[in-house]
């Protein structure tokens, strides 16, 4: 008998008990099955990456199988998960969980993958879920699995955890509340999503009023774009002139003409453009090209 007071991170409810998980669990590989032994098809053969599909999605598109004669011959030798047990990665990703359905018929590599048989009465296998993803017990896996090249479960290591177990019944309402809990964290994500939609929506829409004019009153008393335009122009000629750059021989010059269709001159050419114009614009406003504004570096 020791003292384990430093073990102990917080208090627990009248009822509840401190326990390592051996006490809970049986922890168990699998036998070895070669890579020889492998098969395109068959019975699934899950490694450690397929338990953390398994765990994050419910199910995988398994690739690797072993016949149903070799699943028989260690189902009869040493047996194989059941309904309730708890599969979890043990190495790279480790302490991914997968809860054993009645449908499932499966083996696993060893060392790989760990088997937590469920089978005393004890333990609810969906709060034991809980409880070994919560960051108590994640926090062990970590620190107990340190020191190798790869995060590593061990099964010695995994049957040291400290653990806490909860009356059977206040197990199934903490399985039931965390399930509510997850709900609302879902609608809270899908509202928090919807809104992202939303404000994007509404940027778009403030951009799009304000290049066509509608985002602010127009005044006739501003300057015309054409008169910047001109102002522009004079401007490029004038480093022209210095030296500073060269003449544009496709310079473009965008105009309404006199029958309200919108013209652009090209190296003395004149095309009519009007299927180019996406909308109306204010009066006082012009259509150009962006390098007629924007020098290119």
């Amino acid at each position: 008998m020791k003292c384990i007071e430093d073990e102990i991170p917080f208090e627990v409810p009248e009822g509840w008990a401190w326990c390592r998980l051996n006490k809970l669990f049986n922890v168990c590989s699998a036998k070895r099955v070669r890579q020889s032994d492998w098969r395109e098809e068959g019975v699934p053969f899950y490694r450690a990456r397929e338990i953390v599909k398994l765990s994050d999605n419910g199910f995988v598109e398994n690739e690797l199988f072993i016949s149903e004669e070799h699943y028989i011959r260690v189902k009869e030798e040493c047996g194989v998960p059941q309904s309730g047990d708890l599969m979890v990665s043990g190495v790279g990703t480790i302490g991914k969980i997968y809860i054993v359905n009645e449908t499932d018929c499966f083996y696993y590599k060893d060392a790989s993958v760990l088997c937590f048989e469920n089978r005393t009465g004890i333990v609810n296998s969906e709060f034991a879920r809980i409880l070994l993803e919560s960051s108590f017990l994640q926090a062990q896996m970590k620190d107990n699995s340190k020191g190798t090249t790869v995060d590593t479960i061990t099964i010695s290591a995994a049957m040291n955890y400290l653990c806490l177990l909860p009356p059977l019944k206040e197990q199934e309402n903490i399985v039931q509340a965390v399930k509510n809990a997850c709900i609302y964290a879902e609608e809270i994500q899908n509202n928090k999503d919807n809104l992202q939609i939303l404000i994007s929506k509404t940027k778009s829409k403030i951009l799009d009023l304000a290049i066509r004019g509608q985002l602010v009153p127009q005044s006739p008393d501003d300057e015309p774009a054409s008169v910047l335009l001109e102002r522009i122009r004079a401007e490029k000629e004038e480093l022209i002139k210095a030296g500073k750059i060269k003449r544009d021989k496709k310079e473009s010059t965008i105009f309404k003409g006199e029958d309200n269709s919108y013209y652009e001159t090209i190296d003395k050419n004149t095309t009519c453009i009007d299927d180019e114009i996406p909308f109306i614009i204010p009066n006082g406003w012009a259509w150009c090209r962006l390098k007629t504004i924007c020098k290119k570096r």
